[in-house]
């Protein structure tokens, strides 16, 4: 699973990796659920403000079925650019749904710390998702907050990011 969880005002994603049947949990996927709704709820606005501030028209069912379990920017962006809108998707989120644009909608995030806690309380090992796209923090920072591995082969890494990221995973004595 991947939680997009918030550290120091930016998005942190957290990946849990489950063992045997503990992704099965009722607990864990009634959260899980209340997630997806705040997301799809999320879905809604966004297209509505698209309409009201862009004039770019969507059809919600569409944008909802591009996402599997979960509604996020990506999917609208997708969207629009599905429906024939001239735009690539870096200039949709510059534009239209990037954070501090009028179509954007804040999503509801739990800090990096309870989505580390939710998914360990399910015997989840937890892993900080694509470190190379955190900004503000520190990597050594939010390694420090309880992950038990890193993402360090990502493809948007270079080659350096790369190795940078399985030293620090070694060093740190975390998975990879």
């Amino acid at each position: 699973i991947e939680l997009s969880t918030e550290y120091n005002g930016e998005s942190i994603h957290v990946l849990g990796f489950f063992n045997k049947e503990n992704y099965s949990n009722p607990k864990l996927n009634k959260i899980l659920e209340e997630f997806k709704e705040k997301r799809i709820a999320r879905a809604y606005k966004l297209v509505d403000n698209l309409k009201k501030f862009h004039n770019i028209e969507l059809d919600i069912n569409k944008v909802l079925s591009n996402g599997k379990d979960t509604i996020a920017r990506p999917h609208i962006a997708k969207a629009i650019i599905d429906a024939g809108y001239p735009y690539d998707h870096e200039y949709i989120f510059k534009n239209f749904i990037g954070n501090n644009c009028p179509a954007y909608v804040p999503s509801t995030k739990l800090s990096t710390i309870e989505g580390i806690k939710l998914l360990k309380e399910f015997n989840a090992l937890v892993f900080l998702a694509h470190p190379i796209l955190v900004k503000k923090t520190p990597i050594n920072d939010l390694i420090k907050l309880g992950f038990d591995g890193i993402e360090a082969i990502y493809f948007r890494n270079t080659e350096s990011d790369t190795i940078k990221l399985i030293n620090l995973a070694k060093e740190n004595n975390l998975y990879i």
